[in-house]
């Protein structure tokens, strides 16, 4: 009798299923260790290519090519091997969780955008990753700050924590303004301090945005920086422009290109395969209003922000990190009666992530106005070290421990939280100690020297 059509189908179905099990069994006998029959001999990986002359011919032939274009000090074809990456060594900012956020800091060796409306930290956190540096490198630091919005802000950077020599101009006009308010005069011991410098920074004005940008092309040029600032993008202005009456336009586009062009240079000197240029670039950007939010239906409004990214599209491609920076929730104190504002809660999103990050990551740290940096930098390592498990209670000692293998870390005790806070405050090492042990704990992989 004939096999129908449904038959013929059910057949086949369960041939199909048969074979199916069949390779499971396969995969389970040799993922059993027992002895491969001849369907998992058939699907097993290949000798290596190594042993083929074929492929041995082929290798020489791109060898040949090699040799052609490389030259001594500048290669432009390397093995995969042989390919540098520096994007494991960061550039902390100093808060801990964002620090974790941005897969340990900024990378090295790329471009980082720190973006956001005014007044929301994008400076102060730029000064912040510079002092971070001087505690890590020492007098061996050297750093160097564009600033293309007005002189550079000495006293910010000193309140930050920044260790610059302040111009002898600056501190007379300073001690001049105290006598003029009566107050007492600097002691010879501050008048000190606001000379001491710890390492080398170099800052860098022009007359025109490529002036600037060329400038800044040279400094990590030399590698000779671990960061490099420019404070702000949009405070670049082409030569086109700079000669123009205030009624004339500008050129069109002229401040896009400008940027283009300097990535273009840029991008080569931080991508080759001859060494690896290590130079943290950091640029902050402003945001204009967001056209979007008002067009958008009504349900959509309360979840879209006020403000949107400005400018530098031409150089989306080549940022690995952007950084969006804006205010949250004010912190209110009643001071004899009325409420007063003395901080703010700050907050971070990742827009783009790359190398050891990703995007749309979000934080915050709470800011006071009555701190002198702001953020209680030490609190933040404390939190995340409490959070994560790595600072534990131990008998009647407080101590790091690995969340992994729960190993007591002894060398790093102390008798109350409050003594653990002075060990970190008196001792870089021990801070950093604590912070590389929290890092190992959320699963970062990186260095900071």
């Amino acid at each position: 009798m004939a096999t129908s059509k449904k038959t013929k189908k059910t057949q086949k179905k369960a041939a199909g299923k048969s074979q199916t099990q069949g390779y499971r069994e396969v995969i389970r006998e040799a993922a059993s260790g027992g002895d491969a029959p001849a369907a998992a001999r058939a699907i097993s990986p290949p000798p290596p290519p190594g042993s083929d002359s074929q492929f041995q011919a082929r290798q020489a032939s791109l060898d040949a090519v090699a040799s052609k274009f490389n030259k001594e000090g500048h290669s432009v074809m390397v093995r995969g091997d042989e390919a540098p990456n520096p994007y494991i060594l960061r550039r902390p900012t100093g808060i801990m969780e964002l620090d974790i956020n941005l897969g340990g800091g900024w990378p090295a060796g790329g471009t980082c955008f720190l973006s956001g409306p005014d007044n929301a930290g994008k400076t102060w956190l730029m000064m912040q990753t510079m002092a971070m540096q001087q505690r890590i490198y020492g007098n061996s630091c050297i750093q160097a700050f564009a600033i293309t919005e007005g002189g550079f802000p000495y006293d910010q950077a000193l309140r930050v924590g920044l260790r610059i020599a302040v111009p002898d101009r600056m501190i007379k006009q300073w001690q001049e303004h105290r006598e003029q308010r009566g107050l007492v005069p600097y002691t010879t011991e501050e008048l000190g301090r606001f000379k001491e410098q710890i390492g080398d920074i170099r800052i860098v004005r022009g007359d025109t945005g490529e002036e600037i940008l060329t400038v800044l092309l040279g400094i990590i040029r030399t590698r000779a920086c671990s960061v490099v600032c420019l404070d702000s993008l949009q405070g670049l202005q082409p030569v086109v422009d700079a000669g123009k009456e205030l009624d004339e336009a500008a050129k069109r586009a002229a401040h896009a290109s400008m940027i283009t062009e300097f990535f273009k240079r840029y991008v080569p000197m931080t991508t080759g395969l001859s060494g690896v240029n290590e130079t943290t670039l950091l640029m902050t950007q402003q945001v204009r209003s967001n056209s979007a939010k008002a067009s958008a239906p009504s349900y959509m409004q309360a979840s879209l922000k006020d403000w949107a990214i400005a400018g530098a599209y031409s150089a989306r491609h080549f940022k690995l990190v952007d950084l969006i920076m804006y205010d949250g929730a004010l912190q209110k104190k009643e001071v004899n009666g009325v409420k007063q504002v003395v901080g703010k809660t700050l907050k971070w999103e990742t827009e783009k992530g790359k190398a050891g990050t990703h995007d749309n990551i979000h934080g915050e740290v709470q800011y006071s106005y009555l701190f002198p940096q702001g953020v209680d930098f030490t609190g933040t390592v404390m939190d995340a070290a409490m959070q994560r498990g790595v600072l534990r209670k131990v008998g009647n000692q407080y101590t790091l421990v690995r969340p992994d293998t729960n190993e007591v870390m002894t060398a790093f005790t102390a008798p109350s939280l409050k003594k653990f806070r002075e060990y970190m405050d008196l001792d870089f090492d021990f801070e950093l100690a604590v912070r590389q042990e929290i890092l190992a704990a959320a699963g970062v992989q990186c260095l900071y020297r």
